[in-house]
């Protein structure tokens, strides 16, 4: 049952409506953060993602490394405050995925803890996985990136993600 369940009875025929409405938009803003993380971390992989810094071993950060001066931090921690980042930074093991399932899904925004977790995950993947970046020529998605994206691409457009 939708949250519309609880409108009164003449507005209950446009849930649907509703929640196609939500549902566009749940694609529109998942579209920008895939975009915003291919365009953002493809320029320069290398110095741009948070890994394998302050004693971590190929370990995404959320808040900016003092070492990667240009970098704003990973795929979901872009999106926090610095703050935040750091509070979540301080717990051992705290994927996006850890993060929902625990009381410090309340740290994030709140239009965050309305995504779906599977689209965060897969953003988180994308960004973590050194596996899905050119890092020989440091530009760019690899070959296994690209397909990565793809996926998530037909996810977005199939509504897999979209919010129940």
């Amino acid at each position: 049952m939708s949250y519309t369940h609880y409108l009164m009875p003449k507005y209950q025929k446009y849930e649907n409506k509703i929640m196609k409405t939500l549902n566009k938009m749940d694609k529109i803003q998942a579209m920008n953060m895939l975009n915003d993380v291919i365009t953002h971390f493809g320029k320069n992989p290398k110095e741009l993602r948070s890994i394998g810094t302050r004693g971590y071993n190929d370990t995404c950060l959320y808040l900016p490394p003092k070492d990667k001066p240009k970098s704003i931090g990973c795929a979901i921690g872009m999106y926090l405050s610095n703050k935040t980042a750091k509070q979540l930074d301080g717990k051992t093991g705290q994927d996006i995925i850890s993060v929902f399932e625990s009381k410090n899904k309340k740290c994030l925004p709140k239009w965050m803890q309305k995504m779906n977790i599977k689209f965060l995950a897969d953003l988180q993947d994308l960004h973590d996985l050194s596996e899905y970046w050119n890092l020989k020529k440091n530009k760019g998605l690899s070959n296994n990136g690209k397909e990565y994206v793809k996926r998530i691409e037909k996810e977005i457009k199939n509504g897999v993600y979209n919010a129940k």
